[in-house]
């Protein structure tokens, strides 16, 4: 058997990656003669690459650890690369490394597709700033306030009745009472200190606690809350956006339950199937909708606002004119079936005291119904006066001959 190949075959490299980049990727392997990207001869793109080691044993180093490994977001395979200016290099052995390459890629495409049956996409609603803790907080500290307050008030009530009542007790009654008098007012100040002290701690530990709360821990915590222990969550921000998060199950068909499960009880969080979503070109344009008579105010807050209560937005956009709205967006969804309700409950709703028509882009504009009737009035009325010009000449008598 021949000697293994002192350089790598890389594929599936991100198409900005430069000859600089890959090889400072595999640099870390061992010492690295040179490394370029094959590009695409159009649009530039890099599209594989070659890596070319100063030892042999590095290549297949580099094939063991760095194949599967991420690049820029990309998983990466390596390979060892077959020299076909040398004799030893074969027909039958470049036929096989090419078998042996689709065999690989149908076995990645079978467990992506197995996996894709097993995940749940979910996206965290959109959150603002909540003023109800620290308002809960500031809420509380009055009541202990108050509360101390008429503590305070009590002990000096007792303690006046006590002075009155002092006169017809004996010396010993009213020297006890004297002793507790002054040891409560020694001690009063201090405690109400230390009470206030403990009060801003609490409030310092409420606010902490506010802020800790991502975007993850909600996403276990309405799992945990319906039994959904055993899944495993992952962050989604490259492929679906920066609150998206994938819910990966043991087998299809409890990911099929789940879906059906959280479909009900947490229809904020949008869940979907994620083999129901396809990232292609043609579903894009499918799920694009273009949005008209647009307030010149009017942001992407105000679109995601309307447009989010429907399904997950992949992407909002204003084309812009010398730095100014033309009067209309387009709003992305990720689903077929969340655009078609969008089109369906956003059409004439009011942002910034306008009515927006929405639907599909490519579609024709829908007719003005109110001019059609105009002009059909318009129509009858005009056929009515060739009637009645039809009707006065034949009234009019014809002279014979």
């Amino acid at each position: 058997m021949s000697s293994v190949s002192d350089t790598v075959f890389v594929r599936g490299i991100p198409h900005d990656t430069t000859d600089e980049a890959l090889l400072a990727k595999f640099a870390d392997v061992g010492p690295v003669k040179h490394a370029y990207c094959l590009r695409d001869k159009t649009t530039q793109r890099a599209t594989y690459g070659f890596v070319k080691f100063a030892i042999r044993e590095d290549a297949q180093v580099a094939v063991d650890t760095l194949s599967g490994a991420l690049m820029n977001g990309k998983r990466i395979q390596v390979e060892n690369a077959i020299d076909r200016d040398s004799g030893s290099a074969s027909k039958d052995k470049i036929a096989l490394a090419k078998q042996n390459r689709k065999t690989q890629e149908a076995k990645e495409k079978q467990s992506k597709k197995e996996r894709r049956l097993r995940t749940v996409v979910v996206w965290v609603p959109l959150r603002t700033a909540a003023p109800a803790a620290g308002h809960t907080a500031t809420t509380k500290t009055k009541s202990t306030h108050s509360i101390v307050e008429t503590n305070n008030n009590s002990d000096y009530s007792e303690e006046s009745a006590d002075e009155a009542s002092s006169d017809d007790e004996d010396d010993s009654n009213t020297s006890r009472a004297g002793e507790t008098a002054s040891a409560s007012h020694n001690t009063r100040p201090g405690e109400i200190e230390i009470r206030e002290e403990e009060e801003e701690e609490e409030e310092e530990e409420e606010e902490e606690e506010v802020d800790v709360i991502t975007d993850d821990d909600l996403v276990h915590a309405v799992l945990e809350k319906h039994s959904f222990n055993n899944a495993v969550v992952e962050g989604a921000a490259r492929m679906y956006g920066d609150r998206a998060f994938l819910v990966t199950f043991a087998d299809a068909n409890k990911a099929r339950n789940a879906y059906r499960r959280l479909k009900k009880v947490a229809k904020a969080f949008h869940p979907k199937r994620e083999f129901n979503i396809s990232l292609k070109t043609k579903a894009a344009v499918s799920c694009r909708l273009i949005v008209r008579n647009l307030a010149w105010k009017a942001t992407e807050k105000d679109m995601l606002t309307v447009f989010e209560t429907f399904g997950p937005v992949r992407s909002v956009h204003f084309p812009r004119q010398e730095e100014k709205s033309r009067g209309f967006c387009f709003v992305q969804y990720w689903t077929r079936d969340d655009a078609l309700r969008a089109v369906a409950g956003a059409n004439a709703k009011t942002v910034r005291e306008r009515e927006i028509a929405v639907d599909f882009v490519g579609a024709k504009p829908a007719k003005n119904t109110k001019t059609d009737a105009g002009a059909q009035e318009q129509g009858q009325e005009r056929e009515g006066e060739d009637d009645d010009q039809d009707d006065g000449h034949d009234d009019v008598p014809k002279s014979n001959p």
